[in-house]
């Protein structure tokens, strides 16, 4: 009988092996080349088209009288510094073939042929130019500014818009792109000055600060971080752990290339699971937290004067002050989140730590890829409504309606706008009065009855009921949200069914294991 018994248990245990090792032999034989839902989420680095709404539309009922706009520039090239270090890549890509070839590193096959054939060439001297996909994010954003809001852009004279850009060569390059698509130019060959766009440095001052960078060194020097990097370095058949900024060479390499679109499967992308990726992205996103979010406690008045003419403006436009029919602001990445934070948008009641990543990874709102990719923008929009004699104010972030906290509708009043405005400037008096000094480092709040700072439907009174949870994990935010709402992005239309299909191949596994185990029981009882 115990002969028995432990003949069953033997099977069984065989039977466990099998299985286990049919799941371990799937994972291994992952190719990147074949992942039909990559993840293309790469904090600041993030192509606009991966991100960007595809239910970008007005207002029901309503009419637009003016807009205001503050957007970032497109897909640049790599910088110097991030040139030189791929041009490393090339020695380290022979050294991970040699490696497989010695029975070492686990790509496949078809990932070590794609990083064989890769021969990726950069010229120093297009470094951090804009690049061809970067002026095209550019002049379509303006396309569909003008197909959505008709009613802003039926002239092109130059005196119904205005135009400001910082001094930045990109930023500037962005918005005579823009610019031409607004006005109906051509402007190849010409400077952002002959085409009326006027250049600001307030639009980018203060670059200083105050960054607190003890986060971004605590998960550098985290167990978690030790442990990715000498995954990564055994799957690529090396014995000694890379070094980090080794690793960060590839892995921007692969965010470079999957932006500018030059190859549909990056070479170096093979190098990274999902979960190292967003591991990675999260390290970056500490560093945008910490500098321009809510993690700089010391940066309140960065962004100021720009949120203060957004407000200005608004209201001017709304009290029939305003002549132009759009103002148009052309930055770099740390005033869009600098206008987030004044915004209050994207704040999360836990802050992003070194240490809460496992909690924070899929739950957190504060996202670099969301925020601030490239070609990201804010927008402004003031209405006029059929059967209301007052003016209302929606707000997009990359063409998705969003709510911001401190207004008690889906859109916000003049009035809401106007007291914001006041409560600005109680708070600058305040601090010119250290011993008044409230805290202001709290993002402002609403009055409770509304807290999501979420992309919401653009019909609140046919879905009173509807759920406006704003998605913060770019890979599986749209997964309870059905496809008309607002917010669902081209990559995440991709990535829908990702997860199912994980789940439909452990669940066939594991009645595979199942199977066997029926049978072994079956062998021995007959």
């Amino acid at each position: 009988m115990c002969q028995i018994y432990v003949n069953k248990m033997g099977k069984f245990f065989l039977i466990f092996i099998f299985s286990s090792f049919a799941r371990l032999s799937y994972q291994e034989e992952y190719c990147y080349v074949d992942d039909q839902n990559p993840y293309v989420y790469f904090s600041s680095a993030t192509a606009y088209s991966n991100v960007r709404s595809m239910n970008f539309e007005a207002a029901k009922n309503c009419e637009p009288i003016y807009t205001w706009g503050l957007i970032k520039h497109g897909t640049t090239y790599m910088s110097k510094d991030q040139i030189e270090s791929t041009e490393k890549l090339f020695s380290i890509r022979d050294e991970i073939l040699k490696n497989h070839r010695e029975k070492r590193g686990k790509l496949c096959q078809k990932d070590l042929n794609n990083l064989e054939s890769w021969n990726l060439k950069l010229d120093k001297n297009k470094a951090d130019q804009l690049v061809t996909p970067g002026m095209i994010d550019q002049m379509q954003f303006a396309r569909r500014l003008k197909s959505v809001f008709s009613s802003l852009f039926k002239s092109t004279a130059e005196e119904y818009y205005e135009f400001q850009t910082s001094s930045s060569k990109i930023t500037k390059e962005g918005s005579i792109a823009f610019v031409g698509e607004i006005l109906q130019k051509n402007v190849k060959g010409k400077d952002a000055k002959e085409l009326g766009i006027i250049e600001n440095s307030w639009i980018n001052e203060d670059e200083n600060q105050n960054a607190d960078v003890e986060e971004m060194k605590k998960i550098l020097n985290s167990e978690e971080t030790s442990r990715v990097m000498k995954e990564i370095s055994t799957r690529l058949g090396f014995e000694k752990v890379l070094p980090f900024g080794l690793l960060t060479s590839m892995y921007e390499v692969c965010a470079f290339e999957n932006a500018w679109g030059t190859d549909p499967t990056p070479a170096f992308c093979a190098a990274f699971l999902r979960d190292e990726l967003q591991m990675i992205e999260y390290v970056w996103d500490l560093g945008n937290y910490y500098s321009y979010g809510y993690g700089n406690t010391k940066n309140d008045n960065f962004g100021k004067p720009l949120f203060e003419d957004m407000l200005n403006k608004i209201i001017d436009a709304s009290d029939g002050k305003l002549t132009k029919k759009g103002s148009f602001l052309f930055s770099e990445q740390s005033p869009i989140s600098a206008i987030i934070k004044k915004l209050g948008l994207y704040h999360d009641e836990q802050p992003l730590k070194h240490d809460n990543y496992q909690i924070m990874t899929n739950s957190r709102k504060w996202r670099s890829s969301i925020i601030d990719c490239f070609s990201s923008n804010i927008l402004a929009v003031v209405y006029s409504c059929s059967g209301d004699n007052h003016k209302r104010v929606e707000f997009y972030h990359n063409e998705n309606s969003i709510k911001i906290p401190q207004c008690e509708k889906d859109y916000c009043s003049i009035k809401e706008l106007k007291q914001l405005k006041s409560k600005i400037n109680v708070e600058a008096a305040e601090k010119k009065n250290p011993e008044e000094k409230t805290d202001d480092n709290s993002p402002p709040k609403s009055d409770g009855k509304n807290k999501d700072d979420t992309p919401k439907d653009k019909y609140p009174e046919e879905n009173k009921n509807s759920d406006k949870s704003q998605p913060t994990n770019p890979d599986d935010g749209n997964k309870n949200r059905d496809k008309s709402q607002p917010g669902n992005t081209a990559a995440e239309e991709k990535n829908q069914n990702s997860g199912a299909t994980v789940i439909l191949i452990n669940l066939g596994v594991l009645c595979l294991s199942c199977c066997f185990c029926l049978l072994a029981f079956y062998t021995n009882y007959n």
